[in-house]
């Protein structure tokens, strides 16, 4: 592998313009917002020091393999795992992190997924990527169906947590819309108009959030914060 990796860095197995053909972005990974890529049979990113990365993985259910080249810092890595709890996508990270920054910053064996749904990852890059203002048509476009409510619950936290305002209104807009009898997307969708300042929406959702479930307290607290008894 060593000599497989030199003759393509050296250029012995293919010309150079064909490597290079080769290593160019070709096609946007969607949802993405154009930060990966795919060239020719290989997936092609930013590292951490806005450096090049072009990533070629694969496994056969008994060995996991990837090999990272970093062009622009005249590195390439290649490993191979035959251990299913240390895949090479967790191992080789951790390792790429030591050789650059001689410390791992964030653990790929302790580090917890983003979310609980893989459908709410799809979710959130569709509306920081594409944004909120068509956000359900994005969704049919896309060809996303929500069945259960917590992908959007999952989502609309995380876009509220990180005060994504204007993207958290579409989805929580879309969701008591789509589930109705959701109390707390209808306290949250109340939270963010309070926040935008839309006073009456904001009353509007308390009050549709009480019909849902009398005496819910955070409905209660909230619309005798706006004077409302």
């Amino acid at each position: 592998m060593y000599l497989w990796a030199n003759a393509f860095t050296n250029h012995t197995v293919l010309s150079k313009e064909s490597i290079d053909l080769m290593f160019t972005p070709h096609i946007v990974e969607e949802n993405t917002n154009g930060h990966y890529s795919f060239g020719y049979g290989c997936n092609i990113s930013k590292s951490r020091r806005n450096t090049k990365v072009i990533d070629n993985g694969g496994s056969n259910g008994i060995y996991f393999a990837r090999m990272l080249r970093f062009p622009e810092e005249g590195v390439v890595c290649y490993m191979v795992s035959s251990e299913q709890s240390a895949p090479t996508e967790k191992v080789l990270p951790n390792v790429m992190q030591l050789y650059f920054n001689g410390k791992i910053k964030t653990d790929r064996f302790t580090e917890k997924p983003m979310f609980e749904h893989p459908m709410a990852l799809k979710v959130y890059n569709l509306l920081i990527f594409k944004g909120a203002d068509v956000f359900e048509q994005n969704l049919k476009s896309e060809g996303i169906q929500i069945e259960d409510d917590m992908v959007l619950l999952e989502a609309g936290q995380k876009l509220m947590d990180e005060n994504k305002t204007a993207e958290a209104l579409a989805l929580f807009e879309y969701y008591t819309k789509t589930f109705p009898n959701i109390v707390v997307a209808k306290n949250n969708l109340g939270d963010l108009y309070r926040m935008k300042g839309d006073k009456e929406k904001a009353i509007a959702c308390y009050k549709a959030a009480l019909k849902v479930r009398p005496g819910n307290p955070r409905a209660i607290e909230e619309l005798k914060k706006l004077g409302v008894k």
